[in-house]
């Protein structure tokens, strides 16, 4: 632990600036203080000068999100909790936790003010304390069942029901029971759902169809370990206006949150992954921050903000992949979007109805981005487009269906770097297109083989029988699609520089179900040229052969699924591979058909940067791993199912995540460096076999959370 140093004043020192009544003359109290007498929770004196403070102990934890308090040793009877802290590393945060025994037995402390940031309250937290006073504010999201137990801390009763009072209210806050769902005080502002809580009811609070008065809301606290919130939960609370969600939450359903109109901003926590339609309808909604988790890559996205028409502005955090098709339709404000590198695709009509000012025109489409780049994201027709239509030099995606072209256009040409993926170039109907060629300005950032599905007859050039486009320079530059799938021989040429998204994969015929053939490519070997740059999503999911992939030092990408469900025999990835998207060598279960990679080793070499989640899941072969140093995580699932016996972490990573060697039967033994500063939960979960941790750092991080199970833990060790 260590020491607190931050602005803080007891309770008394308010006296002296008039936020307190009741106060003697001297400064000293008068006695307990009721809830008429405080005014003001955060009002501390601004002229106060920091000073080191030593009645706490002071714990930093960024995955919490800022510092807890603890084993508090004062003589002041009254105090108030500040709002943020800095430590001595020299770290300001806020102060958003109680530590389990924070006030244990401090019979002399009578009053406690909880700070707005305050999030924890830990387990005995109050116990066997002097404190009768405590005031809450809307940040609680997290309390130990056990923080009041025997204690003196007073609660008001409203029906039976037990409430902690704010500053001046006496039925602020109560816990969530659902065997009184509705049987609420009307003033309740701040709602707590109890520790051991996973998954949010459907519909308890749903106030656009309950016939039972839904009490005035302000804040929801969820704690942790809640992982789903579930439909039309809170659904037309209009007074909804703070949401305190724990980092483990995944998933919003349906309509949870719709018509909760004085909801002003919305921050996701990252572990989010889908929200679906549960902000739509926030008419007061004005700014969000979306979790990076939150890539799903079907047509619908992870989030849609239909009618939100208040929303001014939306930040994409790196990660996500996907916009899907009405995200922010209607949103009629929308002035500023900010978008990550790493989107890929779009859907259409995203920014349908957004207002005209959101948009800048090029050559007759309609573009979208952040300030310092407005053509971004091509998004929809805008005019007339002419015969040879340039895509703006600047454009890095074209959305779904965006790219709505008039008859007179024959030619699309498109810059280097932009990701042209699933039906981009439509007629402006939404039907085939008079393009008759594509020209390529430079190597594109991405390609799918339905891309170009509405183009009239193109300019393809073949290689075998697959199919490339390209640039008069480089006719061969982008592989987009193998058309007979029952084609055997060399088919990746020399200067490819592109696979594209499900060149490879494999076709069927007949209907589904029942589907009468099944047609696989039959490679004898994968040997990737020199000059590719990137492996596109899928681009051979699903090749079943029992061959070689060879990556000839290659500065290649390759991207999630790319090589999933195909049962190499060996895989050499070169020199120069830039990074391993997720399920890039996976055994996918979500196939009707899955197979199982067969190759027993995989060296990743220096220049990748980036692996992906479940990069070799199912990988049940797999023995010898060899990772570089410069990752710094191992991502979630990554390993599970492997053969892996040995595993010696690499220097450079700070976090082994959640599943990453789950289920890895052969594991014996793991080498951990002193970098590694967190281990998730179940990062060696069901690791059966495990018999020896090697671990450099003395004694064990606060960060690592992982079982070792039997395992026989070094600390301290030092390889050779």
């Amino acid at each position: 632990m260590k020491k607190c140093r931050f602005v803080f004043l007891p309770l008394f020192s308010l006296c002296t600036i008039g936020v307190l009544s009741g106060c003697g003359e001297d400064g000293s109290s008068s006695g307990d203080v009721s809830i008429s007498s405080v005014e003001s929770a955060s009002i501390y004196d601004p002229g106060a000068d920091e000073a080191k403070f030593t009645d706490f102990s002071l714990a930093y934890y960024p995955e919490k999100g800022g510092y807890f308090v603890g084993d508090y040793k004062g003589k002041e009877t009254a105090i108030v909790v500040p709002d943020e802290a800095t430590g001595e590393d020299g770290i300001t945060a806020p102060i958003v936790g109680l530590s389990d025994y924070a006030f244990y037995g401090r019979t002399n402390l009578k009053t406690v003010v909880l700070g707005k940031k305050l999030r924890y309250i830990g387990d005995n937290a109050f116990s066997e304390s002097g404190v009768t006073d405590l005031r809450v504010d809307l940040g609680l999201g997290d309390v130990s069942s056990s923080a009041f137990a025997n204690s003196n801390v007073k609660f008001y009763d409203w029906n039976g029901r037990k409430y902690l009072p704010s500053l001046d209210n006496p039925y602020f806050m109560t816990f969530y029971s659902k065997n009184n769902v509705y049987s609420l005080s009307p003033q309740t502002k701040l709602l707590v759902y109890p520790r051991g809580t996973t998954e949010i009811p459907e519909g308890e609070y749903d106030a656009t169809t309950s016939k039972i008065s839904i009490p005035e809301f302000e804040a929801i606290g969820f704690p942790d370990g809640v992982v789903r919130i579930k439909a039309a939960a809170f659904k037309g609370c209009s007074s909804l206006k703070q949401l305190n969600f724990p980092n483990t939450l995944e998933t919003i359903v349906g309509d949870s949150f719709q018509q909760c109109n004085a909801l002003t901003s919305l921050v996701l926590p990252d572990s989010v992954e889908f929200i679906g339609s549960s902000f739509a309808k926030c008419t007061g909604l004005q700014s969000i921050v979306l979790s990076k988790s939150m890539d799903a890559t079907d047509v619908d996205g992870a989030f849609r903000f239909t009618n939100c028409t208040a929303l001014k502005k939306v930040v994409l955090p790196e990660g996500i992949q996907t916009i899907g098709r009405y995200a922010f339709q209607g949103c009629s404000s929308l002035e500023e979007v900010e978008l990550p590198s790493t989107i890929r695709s779009a859907g259409e009509d995203a920014f349908k109805g957004c207002p005209a000012s959101l948009f800048h025109e090029h050559e007759g489409l309609n573009y979208v981005g952040p300030k310092a780049n407005p053509y971004f994201f091509l998004v929809e027709k805008a005019g007339n487009t002419p015969e040879v239509c340039h895509i703006h030099p600047d454009c890095k995606i074209i959305g779904k269906g965006a790219c709505q072209v008039d008859d007179l256009t024959k030619e699309i040409v498109i810059p280097a770097g932009c990701n042209v993926r699933e039906e981009a170039i439509t007629n402006s109907w939404g039907g085939n297109t008079k393009v008759a060629k594509v020209t390529f300005l430079g190597v594109p950032g991405g390609v799918d083989r339905t891309s170009f599905t509405y183009c009239g007859d193109l300019n393809f050039t073949t290689y075998g029988v697959a199919r490339y486009l390209g640039n008069d320079e480089n006719p061969h530059m982008v592989l987009y699609d193998v058309p007979d799938q029952t084609a055997e021989g060399e088919l990746i040429h020399p200067d490819c520089n592109l696979i594209g998204g499900q060149a490879f994969r494999r076709s069927t015929t007949g209907t589904n179900p029942p589907v009468s053939q099944t047609f696989w490519p039959k490679l004898a070997s994968i040997a990737i040229p020199s000059k590719v740059q990137r492996i596109c999503e899928k681009a051979f999911y699903d090749v079943r052969y029992s061959g070689s992939l060879v990556i000839e030092d290659a500065p290649v990408a390759i991207e999630g699924y790319a090589f999933s469900n195909t049962p190499f025999s060996s895989v050499s990835l070169g020199n120069a591979v830039t990074s391993i998207g997720s399920n890039a060598f996976s055994r996918d279960w979500t196939d009707t058909l899955p197979v199982a990679p067969q190759f027993s080793s995989i060296s990743v070499p220096q220049t990748c940067t980036f692996l992906g989640e479940e990069a070799f899941y199912g990988c049940e072969k797999l023995e010898t791993v060899s990772l570089p140093d410069s990752l710094s995580s191992i991502p979630n699932a990554c390993f599970t199912a492997t053969a892996i016996k040995t595993f010696s972490v690499p220097a450079s990573v700070k976090e082994i995540e959640d599943y990453a060697f789950s289920a890895c039967a052969a594991l014996e033994t793991v080498h951990l460096p002193s970098s590694v500063k967190t281990i998730q939960q179940f990062a060696f979960h069901n690791c059966t076999a495990l018999k020896n941790v090697y671990a450099e750092a003395a004694s064990k991080p606060d960060g690592w959370r992982c079982s070792f199970g039997e395992a026989m833990v070094t600390y301290g060790y030092q390889p050779s």
